[in-house]
């Protein structure tokens, strides 16, 4: 039997401000190829192509389209790739008038792509994705879609693949969605290698691979895809299917930060901050790329920072003010560990003046978001009646939930003092 673990004894004061990581993912996909992607997400050459496309919108005389409205169209039409082709001619709006005589019409491209001309395909195709001079159809997308691909068009190939992956605009199937991203890949398509990487560290559509998935996380790097470029570094740093490396961790992390990467840039700051991966320790050059990763809007960036600022590590003063500054940055995109250290600015004092019940609202709002750490702080608060309305029911209740999301994060469930009745 093994030795029982001791549950730590918690002398039901409040806890302070959070100072550790926020766990980062290993292997963050890229779906930048889906047409209207959240912020946030990292950016792809197919997502640089559908930019260009959409663009040329704003060429377009903004006269009235005389539209003709026919419906009824049956199912059965829709079934087969004569009817699909019939249908996209129902919906083509009549030919607009245009300032620029070489802008080319829905029209053209459908007359065009049922004559088997692969751009003409691939173009019609992201006007049904994006609802660009017709109605919005993610089916017809993902037929046009499908026919270029069929001819060999490798941007074509990985926005099949991806729909497949994610069933839009048809059925999901994650082994053909792995077929496509080959067939991309072995064209070179460096967003294909990326996808396929990940798809094979994880299984998804095929067998774990870890072997592979370097391979094609170091071609797609080579292209400059930051995120095989980070997966690569977080590879490296770690052991994970390569020989741990921290010299090569750090070029890739450079180079995906330089690429503009977030959370390459706020995985950089730190490890300059703590003179981490086989590098000496550089405050000016750590606080940089955190700065950098936090005008990008990264929350775990504006986090730290707000944790440096607070404690006046890394060679910088204490500066409370920006330190409640950057917590709401980070605390308004919801990080718990970030709305739990406001919480406490405000209970304290901290760089804003002193309000129990902005402190209270954002207890909540963390221990919402799973923080335990805000839990245990509301079951105080409402034991002690220092800043609240004194409740025994409700600190009974915050600490039953802390105790069960410690348990849950695997840690030991905390007890509170004999006084915590």
């Amino acid at each position: 039997t093994g030795a029982k673990k001791e549950k730590k004894k918690d002398d039901g004061s409040m806890r302070r401000f959070i100072d550790r990581e926020v766990a980062q993912q290993l292997d963050a996909p890229d779906m930048s190829w889906q047409a209207g992607a959240a912020e946030g997400e990292k950016e792809g050459p197919n997502k640089k192509r559908h930019a260009d496309a959409e663009s040329n919108e704003d060429d377009e005389d903004e006269d009235e389209d005389d539209e003709d409205d026919e419906e009824g169209e049956s199912d059965q039409r829709e079934d087969s790739d004569e009817g699909m082709m019939e249908l996209g001619k129902d919906q083509m709006p009549a030919e607009k008038k245009k300032k620029n005589k070489h802008k080319k019409g829905m029209d053209y491209y459908l007359e065009e792509a049922e004559g088997g001309e692969m751009e003409a395909q691939e173009e019609l195709a992201r006007c049904f994705s994006t609802g660009r001079g017709c109605e919005e159809n993610q089916k017809r997308a993902c037929f046009w879609f499908k026919k270029a691909a069929e001819q060999g068009s490798s941007v074509a190939q990985l926005e099949v693949a991806g729909r497949l992956a994610e069933g839009i605009g048809v059925d999901a199937n994650q082994e053909e969605a792995t077929e496509w991203m080959r067939k991309a890949a072995k064209q070179g398509e460096a967003e294909a290698h990326f996808r396929l990487g990940f798809r094979l560290s994880k299984g998804e559509g095929c067998a774990i691979d870890e072997a592979q998935a370097v391979v094609h996380y170091q071609k797609a790097a080579a292209r400059g895809v930051s995120g095989a470029q980070f997966n690569l570094a977080v590879r490296y740093e770690s052991g994970k299917g390569v020989v741990q490396d921290f010299r090569k961790a750090r070029k890739f992390f450079t180079e995906a930060a330089e690429g503009g990467d977030a959370t390459a840039q706020n995985t950089l700051g730190l490890i300059y901050l703590r003179g981490e991966c086989g590098t000496d320790a550089d405050f000016a050059l750590g606080t940089d790329w955190l700065e950098k990763a936090a005008r990008q809007g990264l929350a775990e960036a504006q986090f730290r920072l707000g944790i440096v600022h607070q404690s006046g590590q890394y060679g910088l003063p204490p500066d409370p003010a920006k330190a409640v500054d950057y917590f709401r940055k980070a605390a308004s995109k919801d990080l718990p560990e970030a709305q739990f250290n406001l919480g406490w600015c405000w209970l304290s004092g901290e760089g804003v003046e002193m309000s129990p019940t902005k402190a209270l609202e954002w207890f909540e709002k963390a221990a919402a978001n799973g923080s335990a750490d805000a839990m245990h702080n509301l079951a105080v608060l409402y034991q002690e009646g220092e800043h609240v309305t004194q409740d025994d029911a409700k600190s009974a209740l915050w600490q039953k939930k802390c105790t069960a999301a410690r348990e849950s994060a695997g840690e030991m469930p905390e007890e509170m003092d004999d006084t915590a009745a």
